[in-house]
């Protein structure tokens, strides 16, 4: 309860007197968040703004409804909000109970309310007819003061431009340019109000939640409350009463449910009544907004949103933190060492600030000094060009003291006899009365960065390898901790607790001979803290070189002893006010304390002053909403628990959290119970997707992460349930189950009934195969005997070959041993016949062999037959010149007639059928004509062989073609010739007349 009015009186205290903060401080100081289309919202034209009770804020623009969270804009427009009729929207308004209502172009009223629960607060077309929103105030409310209050406006003309502007108390002022009328909730009836005149340069508002004001030109105010003209309320005064432009009515007239505002001439003030006074207070100074139409302040933050016609949404937050004015003299904003003089005020390279009067030049040249002390009675030691050196505030007058060998590192005050101790990086000495009394060199390695007493003779030093105790009168180290770390200083609290800093390696603490590491902090920005602030109300307060981090001291000593796994640390940073988030240490002291708690920190850019004690923080407090699930990327309806679908690509939910503070402290983080183990961050846009989850039931539980306070009772819990595909069903494994009995069942039977019917097809099949060997033994048999045929055949036929070789041969022998015989008395025509006959008799063994050796080819397994393209006269002339003189010995000549065709086939097959029919032709002729012939006949190919011989009968005939005949000593050619039109697919035909001759034709099919 004493927290919360702290809290409020210093909110009030500083709302009243803003310049309390910054009092001989500089200009005040504020950062300026400025949002347009560039940076999220859909059109810069902000005309009106309200937040609800969620802590969302709403803007009304021209194209839609903006809800901002502090970070994301979420437009709702004609495509989000079922039944809105147009995007452009005109005011905001909250009604009595808390509830937001705006009201688009054309009249239609937009709700904002909970649509479920763990849902944000939707907006939707509102079904309630009995919602009136003026151009200020508040809503208006009930049916029948609705219904009074449209009939009062019904009266006048269509062309009439009438505004109005409700009260907290439901009272409403309508007015036009001549008239203004008091619309009394109690008595359902407008009262006109006297004195009312609107000219052109004057502006009109709302002022409070009651009353109604015109002002002019001048200073010049008119006030109503109610019914009743205020007749002491004629001017302002306070600060607005010397801004020019006010006065000469150049001014713009701001209302929120927060406060009423006039900005004129870049400045800002809240207007008020207060003890029968119209007061003004400048709350923002130097502020340029362009063409501002609408305002809302937030008081728990002092921070002021501004709607501009055609430049978007301002948020200013005024700072904590303010910077004191440096003297030209002094060169740079770079500050390190200060020392406190006085109550109010600091030394810091070579400058005296004051809170309280003008800063002051004090050419010292101390620029590069790291270590100061001012001694209670304004005599301030430091070190300038390697001299321990002390300067006296009241006399202003320097002195040297001691010359040193290195540069001082730390200087503070020895204890209760005034002694000062002074360090350099390897030497500790005491002064007593400016003399020194002890001067002694640091054991070896042993490397200062500053020091503290902390005994009669002992030391706790700050090192370059690590924290380290020493005791003066032994010159000796007895103990040491973090070696291994450059430690920059030390500090020890009431508990008897020492806070360590190091250089890059974080923090800790060491408590009871145990030291303690610190979380470096979100982003790690902790590994360097250059100081620890103790606010006495249960704070530290930590410079960095990335800002400045509140932290619960409690939380650090729970998080060292395990209690809490994490701990919170608000950060601070140019969004804050800040110049730079590079605080600088490595300095003594690195902060100093002044009157009223004032704290005064060296930064990188300027000197920053600010009351930690009176800085009120506003952590991320609000509710965790759940904004909108989609799946596939269609977006789900609000529901208590969302049952998806397994066949689902992405699910995605959408949070958001209001904050209007560094984004960095709010940090949402969620957890998917029953898949993540931990807790993870929340990406930026706030949406949390997932892809491809096994079925099951899951809660998505989102939080505010890094030990935030309380964070656990404001965990947003959403159930979905992923349902399995029916095959990972319970009904289907149960039906799987009785399936699998059945089948195993049934099997039994088919397998028993399966085996008798194999049973009697095996001895079906045993009969049959029995049958079958039989019918094999007895075709094997048969192809015995064929076999055996076959060879007797082919011995037939060999033996017959070799009987009809035996003619020629023996033909050949008689002619040679005649010649020989009659060598030496054989005449010429003897020698010349016996020749001719010798070489006829080689010849035709020549014809007989060849044809011979292209039958047994034929009978090779191997033997295939080579068909290619020639010309039937090239096998004439062939043949021709083949049978020339064996047919001149039975003195009969040949005729060939080509007819100049083609022929597709063997050459050497047909070669051998057309000479062994050459052949039979001559044994059958004498002094006859053989005539070998071709033709064509359709697709087929036609040779014959005609002679003028003695012909064949019928029954020669049937022999000659009969494949089956036994083989004798004669008719060897035609059985050969039969088997050769086998293999080149050929037809013999035979016609013949007793002693006229025959006809022998051999059809080939397709040869050309």
């Amino acid at each position: 309860m004493m927290k919360r009015i702290f809290w409020f009186l210093t909110i009030i205290f500083n709302f009243i007197h803003p310049d309390f903060l910054y009092a001989q401080t500089g200009k005040p100081q504020y950062s300026v968040a400025h949002y347009t289309t560039d940076n999220g919202l859909p059109q810069s034209s902000v005309k009106d703004i309200g937040f609800d009770k969620a802590g969302y804020c709403w803007l009304m623009t021209e194209m839609g409804l903006v809800r901002f969270d502090g970070r994301q804009f979420k437009v709702y427009g004609t495509g989000q909000i079922k039944g809105l009729s147009s995007d452009r929207m005109k005011v905001v308004a909250k009604g009595i109970q808390g509830s937001v209502y705006a009201r688009a172009e054309g009249g239609q009223v937009i709700t904002v309310s909970e649509q479920g629960q763990g849902s944000f607060l939707a907006p939707h077309v509102s079904d309630d007819y009995g919602v009136r929103l003026g151009h200020d105030g508040y809503a208006v409310m009930g049916g029948t003061k609705i219904k009074a209050f449209d009939k009062f406006l019904s009266s006048f003309p269509i062309t009439k431009t009438l505004l109005y502007g409700v009260t907290r108390s439901g009272g409403i002022y309508t007015y036009s340019d001549e008239e203004l009328y008091y619309f009394n909730r109690d008595l359902l009836k407008a009262v006109p109000l006297a004195g009312y005149e609107r000219r052109p340069d004057s502006h009109t508002s709302l002022l409070g939640d009651e009353y109604f004001m015109v002002l002019r030109p001048g200073n010049q105010t008119k006030v109503w409350k109610g019914t009743v003209f205020q007749d002491s309320l004629t001017k302002i005064t306070g600060d607005i009463e010397k801004n020019a432009d006010y006065l000469k009515g150049k001014m713009k007239t701001l209302w929120c449910e927060n406060g009423t505002f006039i900005y004129a001439g870049n400045n800002l003030y809240r207007i008020f009544v207060t003890k029968g006074r119209l007061s003004s207070v400048l709350v923002l100074t130097d502020l340029k907004i362009d063409a501002p139409i609408s305002i809302y302040y937030v008081p728990q933050q002092d921070k002021y949103f501004f709607g501009s016609y055609t430049e978007g949404l301002y948020v200013v937050q005024r700072s904590i933190f303010t910077y004191p004015s440096i003297p030209q003299e002094v060169k740079g904003q770079n500050f390190y060492a200060q020392a406190r003089v006085g109550e109010s005020q600091v030394f810091i390279k070579d400058a005296l600030l004051s809170a309280t009067g003008p800063a002051r030049h004090i050419p010292l040249e101390t620029t590069d000094g790291v270590t100061f002390y001012a001694t209670p009675g304004q005599e301030m030691y430091y070190e300038r060009h390697y001299q321990l050196k002390k300067y006296d505030f009241k006399t202003g007058r320097s002195s040297v003291i001691l010359n040193l060998t290195n540069r001082l590192r730390s200087v503070f005050s020895g204890g209760a006899d005034s002694s000062v101790v002074f360090c350099s990086r390897r030497v500790l000495g005491i002064l007593r009365k400016d003399t020194v009394s002890v001067l002694k060199t640091l054991p070896p390695n042993v490397f200062l960065a500053s020091g503290r007493k902390i005994g009669e003779d002992d030391f706790l030093l700050s090192t370059e390898a690590g924290l380290k105790w020493y005791n003066l009168s032994t010159n000796k180290i007895y103990r040491s901790v973090l070696d291994s770390c450059f430690v920059r200083t030390t500090m020890t609290d009431k508990d008897n607790r020492i806070w360590i800093a190091s250089y890059g390696k974080g923090f800790y603490m060491y408590e009871k001979d145990k030291v303690y590491p610190m979380p470096f902090g979100p982003k790690h920005a902790l590994k360097t803290v250059h100081a620890f602030i103790d606010d006495g109300l249960g704070y530290f307060w930590l410079p960095s070189n990335s800002g400045l981090f509140k932290v619960r001291k409690q939380d650090l000593v729970d998080y060292a002893h395990g209690k809490i796994s994490d701990v919170y640390f608000y950060r601070m940073s140019k969004e804050n006010g800040l110049r730079t988030n590079e605080f600088n240490g490595g300095c003594d002291p690195s902060f100093v304390w002044l009157k009223d708690s004032l704290l005064s920190l060296p930064s990188m850019n300027g000197l920053v002053w600010f009351y930690p004690r009176r800085t009120v923080i506003r952590y991320p407090d609000r509710n965790i909403y759940l904004d909108m699930v989609t799946m596939n990327g269609r977006e789900l309806r609000k529901s208590e628990k969302f049952i998806v679908p397994p066949d689902f690509r992405s699910l995605s939910f959408m949070v958001s959290s209001p904050y209007f503070g560094n984004a960095e402290n709010l940090s949402l983080e969620y957890h998917f119970e029953g898949l993540t183990p931990g807790w993870i961050l929340v990406p930026e846009n706030g949406v949390i997707t997932f892809n491809g989850l096994p079925s099951g039931q899951y809660e998505l539980q989102v939080r505010k992460g890094q030990g935030l306070y309380n964070r656990d009772s404001q965990i947003l819990r959403v159930p979905v349930s992923i349902q399995p595909w029916f095959y990972n069903t319970w009904w289907f494994y149960g039906l799987t189950l009785l399936l699998l009995g059945l089948a195993g069942y049934l099997i039994i039977l088919y397998r028993e009934k399966s085996l008798k019917e194999r049973s009697k097809i095996l001895e079906k099949r045993v009969e049959r195969r029995t049958s079958e060997l039989n019918k094999a033994v007895e075709n094997l048999e048969q192809s015995e005997m064929a076999l055996l045929k076959s060879n007797q055949s082919k011995d037939k036929i060999i033996t017959m070959v070799l009987h009809d070789l035996r003619s020629p041969i023996r033909f050949i022998n008689s002619i040679s041993n005649s010649i020989a015989k009659k060598a030496d008395t054989i005449t010429r025509e003897e020698l010349v016949s016996g020749l001719s006959d010798l070489r006829l008799g080689s010849k035709a063994l020549e014809i007989f062999t060849k044809d011979f050796f292209t039958w047994a080819l034929s009978q090779s397994d191997s033997f295939v037959v080579k068909k290619t393209r020639f010309t039937v006269k090239e096998l004439f002339s062939e043949l021709e010149e083949l049978y020339g003189e064996i047919l001149h010995s039975r003195e009969n000549h040949m005729m060939t007639e080509d007819a100049g065709l083609n022929c597709y086939s063997d050459y050497q097959i047909l070669g051998f059928i057309l000479r062994n029919l050459i052949d039979n032709a001559n044994k059958n002729t004498r002094n006859g004509l053989i005539h070998l012939k071709a033709r064509s006949e359709g697709e087929s190919l036609i040779f014959s062989v005609t002679d003028t011989g003695k012909g064949m009968s019928e029954e020669n005939i049937r022999n000659f073609l009969d494949e089956t005949r036994n083989i004798g000593t004669e008719g060897t050619g035609s059985l050969l010739v039969l088997q050769m039109l086998k293999e080149i697919q050929a037809e013999l035909d035979i016609q013949s007349v007793p002693d006229q001759g025959s006809v022998f034709t051999v059809r080939l099919i397709s040869p050309q």
